[in-house]
């Protein structure tokens, strides 16, 4: 989702394009890592 939002947002140069993929890359593993946190929240909660 993130990469489709990026995508769309790419202008007519490739200079346009490497600034989102970068954005899109970093935005990417900054919510895995949050959703891994969570997730590892949820579990010690429930103590699984």
């Amino acid at each position: 989702i993130i990469a489709s939002v990026e995508g769309m947002k790419v202008g007519g140069s490739a200079e346009s394009l490497g600034q989102h993929e970068t954005a899109s890359v970093v935005k990417s593993i900054f919510v895995v890592i949050i959703l891994d946190g969570l997730f590892a929240m949820f579990y010690a909660a429930i103590e699984f």
